[in-house]
């Protein structure tokens, strides 16, 4: 049998033959198969765009999945370049953490600010 995988937590399962929901984070998003996995090459900063204007849409949306799979997935392709990660965070409310710790209270009304 083939797996799924959830955009939003990134857990792997078995479908049953109807697939209501994500059985960890239940989220009714559409899952996907890992198997259809590539590999991309995109400038960094090009990411970033992406990713942010992902987040700011997912954001007025108000849908707390739409957040959780945007930021997760940008967490995922971090993971994999950690070093510009850090210095180049691929979504709007990590920079703003970033700008948070080094001048101190920041305010925004850009992207939702927690995700679930």
């Amino acid at each position: 049998m083939s797996v799924i995988q959830c955009v939003v937590c990134n857990a792997i399962f078995e479908p049953p033959v109807r697939t209501a929901c994500c059985p960890k984070c239940e989220t009714r998003l559409l899952p996907v198969n890992p198997a259809d996995e590539v590999q991309v090459f995109i400038n960094w900063n090009v990411l970033r765009c992406f990713v942010m204007w992902a987040e700011r849409w997912a954001s007025q949306a108000k849908d707390p999945y739409m957040v959780r799979m945007v930021r997760n997935q940008a967490a995922a392709l971090s993971a994999q370049h950690p070093d510009r990660a850090k210095s180049l965070p691929l979504t709007f409310i990590e920079e703003v953490q970033q700008l948070r710790e080094t001048f101190g209270e920041v305010d925004q009304n850009v992207v939702t600010e927690e995700d679930d």
